[in-house]
């Protein structure tokens, strides 16, 4: 009978659930066989002597070992903000241009701040605060920061640690955030369009191109988030279906549904080396920084384009479920958050349920329409009378690779020209015009 012998060489030996250690030294006949289970497999290799069989084991029990060392000899090596920028340059590379670009900023600005130089493996939650309160306080330009934007920071750093004990499987590195009290929520955002804001938007962003144009319209239309938008391909996109298979999300893949008006909208865009949006997202990020402070408009984010849109198809009665499906919540409430409406529309959707009211009649309630579609913009006459050029055929496959076609006639938001326009929007439609085949 063969007698086991136990390798007592570490207390983290694995053990099975009836108590017998994994890794083992047996006696076979006139040989003794050693046995390592790592990672699931086993493997045994056999010997003249017990001596020898105890040699290779232990052995091969340091090889094991030496990966994690290894791994806890990097993370000595490392500060908080060479930490911070190694995973700032891991997204970078990983991502490319679907990389978040606040999130990357945040990163950076977070390595600069100072009392980052301190040992990775050391860094305790009293010195976290203390950058944090140093941050808040004095902010980037010495302006303090909101809770809101602090919650950000605390989640752009959380990802730093999530990736090094996730990612990188350090299991060893301890996490100071977890010990700290985060700022509260703010209230939510509720900021819409108002009044003519869409109109003045769009006549100052055509005077960069029309491609930021339509990209405004986009972000409205699809109600999809600047990430999603700009890292879509053509491949992504199913006319059939009249649907985009987004693949970079915040909350993963999904199957984006298109309406009419955003397929219209796509098929004024050229197919340019296979991106949907032919500019970049730091250039329409840059046109939306220089044109809100000159149109006088304030408090109106980027990201507020996704509630607006959401809002207007609630207006125009589409249910909740449905609308979940359009912007990818994954929950009622987040979704809700979204659907914001004025104090003037609620009046008026109140009034239109009793605009039939026999006793109301003398009152003359009218039943208020909803926003007319984004493409009012490419027709002089607000009610056109005959249909759009691709609203009876197939749009992106019919229309020549290298055309624009914004806009098919000048828009109402552009009759009265700024003075950008002589410089750059007569430029651009110059070049448009000399193209072969473009519809100007």
């Amino acid at each position: 009978m063969s007698t086991p012998v136990s390798v007592a060489i570490s207390n983290s030996i694995p053990k099975k659930s009836g108590g017998r250690r994994s890794d083992n030294v047996r006696k076979r006949g006139t040989s003794w066989q050693a046995r390592l289970v790592l990672n699931g497999k086993s493997e045994t290799r056999t010997f003249p002597s017990k001596g020898e069989a105890l040699q290779w084991l232990q052995l091969k029990r340091g090889e094991q070992f030496d990966g994690d060392l290894g791994k806890f000899h990097k993370a000595q090596q490392l500060t908080l903000r060479s930490a911070i920028l190694g995973v700032r340059d891991h997204l970078i590379a990983t991502q490319k241009e679907a990389a978040e670009q606040q999130h990357l900023s945040r990163l950076k600005i977070l390595a600069e701040r100072p009392g980052t130089d301190i040992p990775l493996l050391e860094v305790l939650p009293n010195e976290i605060e203390a950058i944090f309160a140093d941050l808040q306080a004095n902010g980037m330009r010495g302006k303090p920061l909101g809770d809101n934007t602090m919650r950000l920071y605390y989640a752009a750093l959380s990802s730093v640690y999530k990736h090094y004990i996730f990612g990188e499987k350090w299991q060893f590195l301890p996490n100071p955030l977890a010990g700290i009290k985060r700022p509260k929520p703010g209230p939510d955002r509720s900021r819409r369009l108002m009044d003519d804001e869409e109109d003045r938007i769009v006549s100052a962003l055509s005077e960069y191109g029309p491609a930021y144009t339509l990209v405004f319209m986009l972000l409205i239309s699809t109600t999809m988030r600047m990430g999603e938008l700009f890292a879509l391909t053509w491949v992504q996109f199913d006319e059939q279906l009249s649907s985009m298979d987004i693949k970079v999300s915040k909350t993963g893949e999904r199957v984006c549904p298109l309406s009419v008006e955003a397929i219209e909208l796509l098929s004024r865009l050229p197919r340019i080396n296979g991106k949907v949006i032919p500019i970049t997202r730091n250039a329409f990020e840059m046109a939306w920084k220089r044109a809100m402070p000159r149109l006088e408009i304030e408090n109106l984010r980027r990201h507020d384009l996704r509630r607006e849109g959401l809002t207007r198809w609630a207006q125009r009665g589409i249910g909740i479920v449905e609308l979940m499906k359009i912007s990818g919540h994954k929950t009622l409430s987040q979704a809700q958050k979204y659907l914001v409406g004025t104090t003037s529309e609620a009046v008026d959707a109140m009034n239109s349920k009793l605009s039939d009211d026999p006793y109301l009649q003398h009152r003359q309630v009218k039943e208020a329409a909803p926003k007319q579609s984004l493409l009012r913009h490419f027709h002089t006459d607000p009610s056109p009378t005959e249909p759009a050029p691709c609203a009876q055929r197939s749009c992106i496959d019919e229309l020549p690779s290298n055309v624009f076609l914004f806009p098919l006639a000048k828009p109402r938001a552009m009759v009265a020209p700024t003075r950008r326009t002589k410089a750059s929007g007569q430029a651009i439609m110059t070049a448009l015009k000399s193209r072969p085949n473009a519809a100007v």
